[in-house]
């Protein structure tokens, strides 16, 4: 039996589909520890707790758990540690697995690289390479950006993995499309921002970039709430733009989806963004996906025909990036069907076999795998 423990912040419904995937398999056992149940942000959102399947999960465990967690099989157990070195909670814990020898791995997020601070952070990471790499059985990087950043602060590349955050479809999975011949020409282009209004989601960058393609028929629906909502509606206000943009404010998780199933193109404009799963989301409804390279998710789309990567923070190449998806029009049912049989690899079942075979591949020291949707 292969004991899987993974130690988190907080409780992440962007692990469940995977982990829960990988607690299904046989001869393996996963349990969840994590030092809080939600971010406060993430309780005012309403967040309830993922459904992890047979995974075991114990939230604000007591030292004396954290300790019987680690004595227990010892042999079988590998310990995963989320935003390695960033946690007083989780690089205790790890310090204590280092030290009695146990098998340890670590999943992280590139850190935020903006600013004379990234230099901070650069070295930062060295000195953690310095020490941890030595211990660490391998290195989920979440996202190839990720996987450049720690293996360039010293993290054996023979070690390192690019890793992701997934989600399975629901359970009414039917792709609702606006194939060509149904509608008329000039029926505008559904796209569709979904996440917070603050200024690292990049939105401002999105109307100022939309603002270039007023000669297109296109409508831009905002699922989201926050800090930048007003100063975006003036920013649209004075683009002209108020009359082709549709403010739905947060919306329960169904509706949005419903009105990101009905949309022909999603934008994440983000100026910095770990991951952002819902482009996830959007593959697999068979929507494709602009975001920008600061995302983890850009791996998802970048050269191929399911979206575009455009440079962070640029409006011009952002605007580029629009004007060849507008220009083309709406994908056709079949288009749409070959996006969403593609995001088969970014669902929990696949991300579990992919994670099996990093352990295989680590233990037996045999060919690393290939993440399946870098293949």
């Amino acid at each position: 039996m292969m004991r899987f423990v993974f130690w988190q912040p907080s409780l992440s419904m962007h692990q469940s589909a995977f982990l829960s995937a990988l607690a299904a398999k046989k001869g393996v056992d996963v349990l969840i520890v994590a030092e809080r149940k939600f971010s406060k942000g993430r309780e005012q959102q309403g967040w309830v707790a993922p459904n992890f399947g047979k995974a075991s999960f114990l939230v604000n465990p007591s030292q004396s758990e954290c300790d019987d967690i680690l004595k227990e099989k010892p042999a079988q157990s590998i310990h995963i540690f989320s935003n390695l070195g960033s946690n007083r909670f989780l690089t205790k814990i790890l310090m204590s697995a280092i030290f009695k020898s146990l098998r340890c791995a670590v999943l992280a997020e590139t850190p935020d690289n903006r600013g004379i601070a990234t230099i901070a952070r650069y070295f930062r990471d060295c000195a953690r390479a310095l020490y941890f790499d030595q211990h660490l059985e391998f290195f989920l990087a979440i996202g190839t950006r990720a996987v450049q950043w720690y293996e360039a602060a010293g993290f054996a590349s023979e070690k390192t993995f690019p890793f992701g955050y997934f989600i399975n479809a629901p359970n009414d999975n039917k792709i609702t499309v606006f194939d060509t011949p149904s509608k008329p020409k000039n029926t505008p282009i559904e796209i569709v921002f979904l996440g917070s209004l603050i200024p690292l989601k990049g939105v401002d960058l999105l109307l100022k970039a939309l603002a270039s393609q007023k000669h297109r028929a296109w409508r831009l629906n905002i699922i989201g709430d926050g800090s930048s909502r007003s100063k975006l509606y003036i920013l649209a206000d004075s683009l002209g733009l108020l009359d082709r943009i549709q403010w739905h404010g947060a919306q329960i998780n169904t509706r949005a989806m419903e009105i990101l199933q009905n949309s022909d193109l999603l934008v994440l404009p983000s100026r910095e963004d770990g991951w952002g799963a819902v482009v996830n989301e959007a593959l697999i409804y068979g929507v494709p996906v602009i975001c920008s390279d600061r995302c983890g998710a850009a791996d998802l789309v970048r050269n191929s025909n399911r979206g575009s990567v455009f440079s962070a923070n640029n409006v011009v190449d952002l605007a580029r990036a629009l004007e060849l998806w507008l220009s083309q029009g709406r994908l056709t049912y079949n288009q749409r069907r070959d996006i969403q049989s593609w995001s088969q690899c970014i669902m929990g079942e696949s991300a579990a076999n992919y994670f099996m075979e990093i352990v295989s591949s680590m233990t037996n020291n045999t060919q690393h795998p290939h993440a399946p949707w870098l293949a």
